[in-house]
């Protein structure tokens, strides 16, 4: 019935140029591997509305998708053919994963949940450099200052309210709070775990806040981000582990001015940790007098 159906639609009135082979190649390569696609598009409202969808067919210049989990009506914000959605996917496993990001027009709903979409003009590939997660040394520790925000609403905008929630410097002696690896698309911290429970209210996993990261002379400003609490890990020594993933970036640190971040992550950030690692890799080598890379994990 479906593939009927697809058939139909796909054969009368998709106006959209052929994609290449090259693209085809790659969005069947990730059918056969069953990946889930990152997408984000515009609602009615002017939102961004994010979903993870399953990629159900691939055909000669057009693919099908239907978002993972319950939704009543996935696809209302969509305009046929006047839709961009914003789809991002990676293919392969560690350290030979590639991501993939572009924009695609929504040509119409074909059933109650799928959506046809006509391949990209273009396939952005992101470079492995931003998926790497480090431990910073210690003199390249930046501060870590988190703030929560009162009316979540207003999060990424000129009238939020901020409330101080850690202010300290991962980098001093006396702090109380370790910065255990960065990449370009998220941070993890430690910390007491009667500071964590003291700001419960903001850091528990789900929630959003504002999170600023400042390596002094190591670039020409802080960085200043929203992120969400993805998790936490307490230990039997009384410490916690907190992992943030990073959703929105000011890139002027202006309240005004405001980019989502996408599956490569904070290409500024990812730039810096790509100038450590190969500050690091180089003494490494001097130290051993051989090519010793730094020890890093690939998301």
């Amino acid at each position: 019935m479906f593939k009927r159906v697809y058939q139909v639609v796909f054969g009368h009135g998709a106006k959209h140029e052929m994609a290449t082979s090259h693209i085809r190649t790659t969005f069947q390569e990730a059918l056969r591997q069953g990946v889930t696609f990152d997408v984000r598009l515009k609602s009615v409202g002017g939102d961004l509305q994010k979903m993870d969808c399953t990629l159900c067919a691939v055909e000669n210049d057009a693919f099908v998708l239907a978002p993972q989990g319950t939704f009543s009506d996935p696809w209302h914000a969509v305009t046929p053919e006047k839709t961009l959605l914003d789809c991002y996917f990676s293919l392969g496993k560690a350290e030979n994963r590639k991501l993939y990001g572009c924009a695609c027009t929504a040509l119409e709903p074909i059933s109650a949940d799928r959506l046809l979409l006509g391949f990209p003009d273009r396939l952005e590939q992101g470079e492995r450099r931003i998926n790497v997660r480090i431990t910073p040394q210690y003199e390249h520790m930046p501060g870590v200052c988190i703030w929560g925000v009162k009316d979540i609403a207003t999060l990424h905008g000129k009238a939020m309210e901020r409330i101080p929630v850690l202010l300290t410097d991962p980098g001093t002696p006396e702090s109380k709070t370790l910065l255990c690896n960065l990449s370009s698309g998220g941070v993890r911290l430690r910390l007491p775990a009667q500071l964590l429970d003291e700001q419960r209210t903001w850091l528990r996993p789900g929630q959003e806040v504002l999170i600023q990261l400042d390596f002094g002379d190591l670039a020409q400003s802080p960085f200043f981000m929203s992120a969400r609490v993805n998790n936490e890990f307490r230990s039997s020594s009384g410490s916690c582990e907190l992992g943030l993933q990073f959703t929105g970036y000011s890139p002027h640190h202006s309240r005004a001015q405001w980019e989502p971040v996408d599956l490569f992550g904070v290409d500024d950030l990812a730039k810096l940790i790509q100038g450590l690692l190969t500050e690091y890799s180089m003494e490494n080598r001097i130290a051993s007098g051989g090519d010793i890379r730094p020890v890093s994990v690939v998301l």
